[in-house]
């Protein structure tokens, strides 16, 4: 089963407060937005991971994903998306790898269950797609969003 990987922190950039941005004052990649109560601007690596493993990691059951690539791609769409959007663009490579599942981006046993059926390799593969047609998707409707398009999609394809 997959373990959290406090190295990946590594790939969150440190303070950011881009107009554009709509999770706002960001650091760690824990934005404002998402924890309004927290000095986001005084966050440290350690409060980071403790959120991370705490609010993205456990509430998303990923430690019962039996691959580790899986489950940290999942983390960083989650920790990129937010865990409903995450988990159905989790849910629709699945359905697109012919796989009956209902996207309603919950992670229950079901969606862990499917995840670990098919072969990692080609799930990344399957993931990667559907996320960058997601990021298509956000900046068609969005145009604003055109300037996070690129750090999207190269973090899409790590």
């Amino acid at each position: 089963m997959a373990i959290f990987d406090k190295d990946i922190i590594k790939i969150e950039g440190g303070l950011t407060n881009d107009r554009h941005d709509h999770g706002g004052l960001t650091k760690y990649g824990i934005s404002q937005n998402s924890y309004p109560n927290l000095d986001i601007a005084n966050l440290t690596v350690a409060q980071a991971l403790d959120i991370y493993e705490r609010d993205y990691w456990n509430r998303n059951k990923l430690s019962l994903i039996i691959s580790q690539s899986i489950a940290n791609q999942i983390f960083l769409l989650i920790v990129n998306e937010g865990a409903e959007h995450a988990i159905k663009i989790v849910q629709a490579a699945l359905v697109r790898r012919g796989m009956k599942i209902v996207i309603d981006g919950k992670i229950g046993i079901v969606t862990i269950s499917t995840i670990n059926k098919c072969n990692p390799f080609s799930l990344s593969e399957s993931i990667r797609v559907a996320e960058c047609k997601h990021y298509l998707e956000i900046v068609d409707n969005e145009p604003s969003q055109e300037i996070f398009f690129r750090g999207w999609i190269r973090r899409a394809l790590l």
